[in-house]
């Protein structure tokens, strides 16, 4: 990964980290009666300009790799009921019957294109269905009938989900690295490259100012008598820095949902010219090179890092 991608991924996590924990820790000094200057040096005494800085980018990369942890296919927290989209199936979905068996061939990886999932149904009233009317209007997933019925507690929905999940998106990705080792193609993966740090950027930063929400609150209740002594003001300042927070949050899950969007439709539209213009990188091999039961080997060891 390059000095650029670093900073996109890394640095701006930790600077929102500590921006948003500025920002949260002035406003609940503000509700406590604080004027604008004593607030404001109470964060000069307690925070270095030059210390700040310095720790944008290791405490992004903690960040990051929290933000990471949490990325699987399915949300464990659910039971495994409620998905990540299949990003690999969203783009491949689209490409001709012709053009997947040949990926199939090439890369050894059986391609399932039936819908692996659906958006929670709306259920059209808040009062009634608070739960399922958020899961809606945030674009959670869940998985179609078919999946839904295999038993949870075989882990076999789970499995099964995961192991389609991964498999489509290598096969996308290893598409991508095709085109990306032709200097006419380049771009498309250069493209792919600067919205899939942008996407992992959007989420890593929704981790961060979750985690400074978290901090200044620990920090709050951490002095449980001067807390107790302003109760009221306590309260409406912890209230105030969770209503930033979750505004915060929610623009950065829409912003972070279009830019998936943005790069799926990038990456259908490129990978047709690619299969149009440049043919012959996807042509049928002999069976000696193209049977799928010889191209069998470990990728584990580095599944983690190619799929960032």
């Amino acid at each position: 990964m390059d000095t650029g991608r670093q900073i996109l991924r890394f640095s701006i996590p930790g600077a929102l980290f500590l921006l948003h924990s500025l920002a949260c820790y002035f406003i609940y000094r503000r509700i406590h009666g604080a004027s604008f200057a004593e607030a404001s040096a109470t964060i000069e005494e307690n925070v270095g300009a030059v210390t700040a800085v310095l720790a944008t980018i290791p405490i992004g990369f903690v960040i990051y790799q929290a933000y990471y942890s949490n990325y699987q296919p399915v949300l464990r927290r659910w039971k495994g009921r409620y998905v990540r989209g299949d990003r690999g199936w969203e783009i491949l979905r689209t490409l001709d019957s012709s053009q997947l068996h040949r990926l199939e061939r090439i890369f050894g990886r059986a391609i399932e294109m039936d819908e692996p999932h659906t958006r929670v149904p709306d259920p059209g009233s808040w009062y009634l269905h608070p739960r399922q009317k958020l899961l809606h209007w945030l674009g959670v997933l869940e998985l179609t009938p078919a999946l839904k019925l295999l038993p949870v507690e075989q882990k076999q929905r789970q499995s099964a989900y995961e192991k389609r999940w991964y498999a489509n998106w290598d096969v996308v990705r290893s598409t991508v690295d095709v085109a990306g080792a032709s200097p006419e193609s380049s771009q498309i993966k250069s493209e792919y490259a600067l919205l899939s740090d942008i996407y992992h950027a959007l989420g890593a930063a929704r981790t961060a100012i979750l985690a400074a929400c978290s901090f200044v609150t620990v920090i709050v209740v951490s002095h449980p008598q001067r807390f107790a002594a302003h109760l009221e003001q306590s309260v409406f300042g912890l209230t105030a820095i969770a209503a930033v927070t979750t505004m915060l949050y929610l623009i950065l899950h829409h912003a972070r949902r279009r830019t998936w969007e943005s790069a799926a439709s990038s990456l259908r539209s490129s990978l047709r010219w690619l299969f149009w213009r440049h043919s012959s990188e996807f042509a049928e091999r002999p069976p000696e090179w193209t049977d799928a039961s010889s191209l069998s080997w470990d990728t584990s060891a580095d599944e983690g890092a190619d799929r960032r």
